[in-house]
């Protein structure tokens, strides 16, 4: 049984501004009317978008993060202790996201590697998914490359399952 209180908040991100607006209109268009489990829509916050012109920054990991070792398949993830994992991971992850939105959806996706700096404070995350545990990543990134690269990032997320809520990144903070 699936007990929901109100308010329920959804957090979406994407660097897709056709998805986005088409999403907003679609909640806009539900606004007062009851949708699922007795639940309506109350109303929509848009958040300024970020925009990452600067050469590192500091990310906060909303939630949990998905991290698979690179060479691994998708059964085993990455230890948080251990940078260079997850700077592969991290870049790997993105780079096959790029091609995916690039060769699929015709979105100009732009990822070179970043680079994670011994900063970052990561701890192991286990979230409940689908009747199983996944094991995940949480807490701060902060990754220096291209500004192109950590839009990316920010836009779509870290890691993998970033469709169903997880890598979403907030950006605390940008600097050279």
């Amino acid at each position: 049984m699936l007990d929901v209180v109100p308010p329920l908040t959804v957090t979406i991100s994407t660097g897709d501004m056709m998805w986005f607006t088409s999403f907003c209109n679609g909640a806009i268009a539900l606004k007062g009317q009851e949708t699922v489990l007795g639940l309506d829509v109350g109303g929509i916050d848009l958040c300024q978008p970020v925009v990452m012109g600067k050469a590192a920054g500091v990310f906060s990991i909303r939630g949990h993060a998905c991290l698979r070792k690179a060479a691994s398949g998708n059964d085993a993830y990455v230890d948080p202790v251990n940078l260079a994992e997850v700077e592969e991971s991290i870049n790997s992850q993105a780079i096959v996201k790029a091609r995916f939105l690039k060769s699929y959806w015709n979105i100009a996706a732009q990822y070179s590697p970043v680079v994670v700096l011994p900063e970052s404070r990561l701890s192991k995350g286990v979230c409940s998914h689908y009747g199983g545990k996944l094991t995940t990543v949480r807490g701060s990134l902060v990754l220096a490359g291209g500004a192109d690269s950590l839009q990316f990032l920010y836009d779509y997320g870290v890691g993998v399952r970033t469709g169903q809520g997880f890598g979403l990144a907030e950006v605390i903070k940008q600097y050279d």
